[in-house]
Protein backbone atom coordinates (compact mmCIF):
# COMPACT_ATOMS: atom_id res chain seq x y z
CA UNK A 1 0.00 0.00 0.00
CA UNK A 2 3.18 2.16 0.81
CA UNK A 3 4.05 1.75 -2.61
CA UNK A 4 1.05 3.10 -4.45
CA UNK A 5 0.66 6.31 -2.19
CA UNK A 6 4.41 7.25 -2.23
CA UNK A 7 5.86 5.55 -5.15
CA UNK A 8 8.37 2.74 -5.41
CA UNK A 9 11.59 4.81 -4.92
CA UNK A 10 10.63 6.73 -1.81
CA UNK A 11 8.72 3.48 -0.39
CA UNK A 12 11.93 1.66 -0.81
CA UNK A 13 13.91 4.39 0.74
CA UNK A 14 11.55 4.41 3.75
CA UNK A 15 11.33 0.91 3.77
CA UNK A 16 15.19 0.16 3.40
CA UNK A 17 16.65 3.26 5.86
CA UNK A 18 14.47 2.64 8.33
CA UNK A 19 14.28 6.51 8.00
CA UNK A 20 11.90 7.92 10.58
CA UNK A 21 9.30 10.82 9.46
CA UNK A 22 8.20 13.49 11.51
CA UNK A 23 4.09 14.06 11.80
CA UNK A 24 3.77 17.39 9.07
CA UNK A 25 6.20 15.33 6.73
CA UNK A 26 3.62 12.26 6.62
CA UNK A 27 0.74 14.58 5.87
CA UNK A 28 2.55 16.70 3.12
CA UNK A 29 3.59 12.80 1.74
CA UNK A 30 0.31 11.62 1.88
CA UNK A 31 0.15 8.98 4.75
CA UNK A 32 -1.70 11.09 7.38
CA UNK A 33 -4.71 13.17 7.08
CA UNK A 34 -3.32 15.34 10.00
CA UNK A 35 -0.52 16.11 12.04
CA UNK A 36 -1.33 17.10 15.99
CA UNK A 37 1.22 18.85 19.23
CA UNK A 38 0.12 15.86 21.74
CA UNK A 39 -1.88 12.70 22.12
CA UNK A 40 -5.00 14.77 23.81
CA UNK A 41 -4.96 17.15 20.53
CA UNK A 42 -5.19 13.99 18.60
CA UNK A 43 -7.69 11.94 20.34
CA UNK A 44 -9.93 15.29 20.31
CA UNK A 45 -9.79 15.39 16.53
CA UNK A 46 -10.51 11.37 16.28
CA UNK A 47 -13.35 11.85 18.60
CA UNK A 48 -14.75 14.63 16.35
CA UNK A 49 -14.28 12.50 13.11
CA UNK A 50 -15.93 9.86 15.27
CA UNK A 51 -19.13 11.97 15.90
CA UNK A 52 -19.97 13.18 12.23
CA UNK A 53 -19.52 9.44 11.74
CA UNK A 54 -22.00 8.64 14.37
CA UNK A 55 -24.17 10.58 12.55
CA UNK A 56 -24.89 9.45 9.46
CA UNK A 57 -26.70 6.73 8.31
CA UNK A 58 -25.29 2.91 9.83
CA UNK A 59 -26.66 0.90 6.09
CA UNK A 60 -24.47 3.62 4.46
CA UNK A 61 -21.43 4.20 7.01
CA UNK A 62 -21.29 -0.05 6.54
CA UNK A 63 -21.23 -0.12 2.99
CA UNK A 64 -19.19 2.62 2.19
CA UNK A 65 -16.06 1.07 4.29
CA UNK A 66 -16.52 -2.16 2.78
CA UNK A 67 -16.49 -0.78 -1.15
CA UNK A 68 -13.29 1.64 0.13
CA UNK A 69 -11.75 -1.80 1.41
CA UNK A 70 -12.54 -3.49 -1.90
CA UNK A 71 -10.48 -0.34 -3.65
CA UNK A 72 -7.63 -2.78 -2.98
CA UNK A 73 -8.70 -4.80 -5.16
CA UNK A 74 -9.01 -2.29 -7.76
CA UNK A 75 -5.34 -1.75 -7.68
CA UNK A 76 -4.57 -5.56 -7.54
CA UNK A 77 -6.56 -5.64 -10.90
CA UNK A 78 -9.96 -6.65 -9.98
CA UNK A 79 -12.04 -3.48 -11.01
CA UNK A 80 -14.89 -5.63 -12.51
CA UNK A 81 -15.07 -6.98 -8.38
CA UNK A 82 -15.06 -3.33 -7.17
CA UNK A 83 -17.48 -2.32 -9.37
CA UNK A 84 -20.13 -5.27 -8.31
CA UNK A 85 -19.16 -4.45 -4.65
CA UNK A 86 -19.96 -0.86 -5.26
CA UNK A 87 -23.65 -1.58 -7.12
CA UNK A 88 -24.33 -4.23 -4.17
CA UNK A 89 -23.71 -1.14 -2.00
CA UNK A 90 -26.33 1.16 -3.52
CA UNK A 91 -28.50 -1.38 -3.63
CA UNK A 92 -28.37 -2.04 -0.32
CA UNK A 93 -28.59 1.69 0.75
CA UNK A 94 -31.56 2.27 -1.69
CA UNK A 95 -33.54 0.00 -0.04
CA UNK A 96 -34.12 1.51 3.20
CA UNK A 97 -35.94 3.92 5.27
CA UNK A 98 -33.01 5.80 6.58
CA UNK A 99 -32.31 6.65 3.01
CA UNK A 100 -35.65 8.37 3.06
CA UNK A 101 -35.04 10.00 6.17
CA UNK A 102 -31.96 11.11 5.36
CA UNK A 103 -33.44 12.52 2.08
CA UNK A 104 -36.34 14.33 4.18
CA UNK A 105 -33.97 15.70 6.88
CA UNK A 106 -31.80 17.70 4.20
CA UNK A 107 -35.50 18.88 2.32
CA UNK A 108 -36.49 20.24 6.58
CA UNK A 109 -32.86 21.94 7.27
CA UNK A 110 -32.94 19.55 10.47
CA UNK A 111 -30.46 16.54 11.84
CA UNK A 112 -31.51 12.81 10.45
CA UNK A 113 -33.01 10.17 13.45
CA UNK A 114 -31.49 7.28 11.93
CA UNK A 115 -33.04 3.80 12.90
CA UNK A 116 -30.46 1.64 11.50
CA UNK A 117 -33.16 0.62 9.22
Amino acid sequence: LICIILGPQLAARLALTGEVIKGEQAVALGLALSSHENGEACLNHANEIALKISKAAPVAVRTTVKSLRSMQEVERGGLDRALMREADAQAQCYNTQDLIEGIRALEEKRPPEFKFK
